[in-house]
């Protein structure tokens, strides 16, 4: 797997939360490794209309986070959110739930190299270490035929159904299972590269 988030904690000229979408912004790309989706627009709608419809004594309201300085950062595709303060990082389930935000002391790049490194202890967004990583692709791989079955039927489930594409084809993904070599040269150029 490549280790986006961990050269990129190199090349940002801080670590704060602005620099770091804005990074992701500058360069067009919306989604990470077919988990994370990271347009700005996008999420921040979402979020916001999250707020509303699951409105109750115990969800989150829209005076819990002072927007201006907690930035909704990335959407899980499982629809948790990832906000940000230059010094924090919230994980929001995506029943809004108050009591289950996770609170993280950290940059928000540091929260993202953590994940990618396998070392973000979280209960809302799935790490695996290497070894399980490796059992479940040996797995996968002793298994063809049924790995292929079942994976072509399994569907993302969402409660909140959208007609909209999850990219455009205008939109870049930076996806370790999906791209050629050649397209993640490019798109890698891009993501640490200059504009």
């Amino acid at each position: 797997m490549e280790h986006v988030f961990v050269t990129l904690q190199h090349l940002l000229k801080d670590t704060t939360v602005t620099t770091f979408v804005k990074h992701f912004d500058d360069r067009r790309i919306y989604q990470y490794n077919e988990f994370f989706l990271l347009d700005q627009d996008r999420i921040n709608r979402l979020f916001k209309t999250n707020l509303e419809e699951l409105a109750s004594e115990i969800t989150l309201t829209p005076t819990d986070f002072d927007l201006e300085v907690v930035k909704v950062v990335a959407m899980t595709i499982d629809g948790d959110f990832i906000l940000a303060s230059d010094s924090q990082v919230f994980v929001v389930p995506n029943t809004m739930v108050k009591a289950d935000v996770e609170t993280f002391d950290m940059p928000v790049i540091d929260f993202f190299v953590s994940y990618e490194e396998h070392t973000l202890s979280s209960s809302i967004i799935p790490t695996y270490e290497s070894s399980e990583l490796s059992e479940t692709i040996d797995t996968a791989n002793n298994d063809d035929s049924l790995a292929h079955e079942e994976t072509s039927q399994i569907k993302p489930e969402s409660s909140h159904q959208s007609k909209e594409p999850l990219q455009s084809e205008s939109q870049e993904v930076v996806s370790n299972t999906t791209s050629t070599p050649k397209q993640k040269k490019g798109l890698l150029a891009r993501l640490f590269g200059k504009k």
